[in-house]
């Protein structure tokens, strides 16, 4: 956010993404897979930021933010494929919707949760990255 508010006192535009629009910065492809238009701002997890970023080589990173069940069930029709990298909604405390799962996680997949959620849900995998907080892992991209 301090980033966004430096930018916009700078004169940058700061517009709302919602899914479905695509962005390409630096050779990369930004699918917003969530919110939907019209999702209910004042209910945590449905209107959350949700992001497919694809790189030149076809890697891609999903970031799910805080999505709830049902919103994570509604992004999942919109990915065109698996992620290689995709980062747990709610820190990886409960599994993924089985939508979600399904359209997004391979047998490659990485995933990754923050420590600071605490235990992970039943049923993920030992190898889940674990980070401190932003920018403690570095992912090929």
């Amino acid at each position: 956010r301090t980033a966004a508010f430096e930018s916009a006192a700078r004169g940058a535009s700061i517009v709302p993404l919602t899914a479905g629009s695509t962005l390409a910065i630096a050779g990369f492809q930004i699918e917003v897979l969530a919110p939907e238009p019209g999702a209910p701002g004042d209910q945590v997890g449905a209107a959350y930021l949700a992001l497919r970023i694809k790189s030149p080589d076809g890697r891609t990173f999903c970031d799910f933010s805080d999505l709830d069940l049902d919103a994570q069930t509604v992004a999942a029709r919109r990915l065109d494929g698996p992620c290689t990298y995709l980062l747990l909604p709610t820190g990886g405390r409960s599994q993924l919707s089985p939508d979600l799962a399904r359209a997004a996680v391979t047998p490659t997949t990485q995933l990754i949760a923050s420590r600071a959620a605490g235990r992970l849900a039943k049923g993920f995998l030992l190898n889940v990255l674990r980070t401190d907080q932003e920018g403690t892992i570095t992912l090929a991209m």
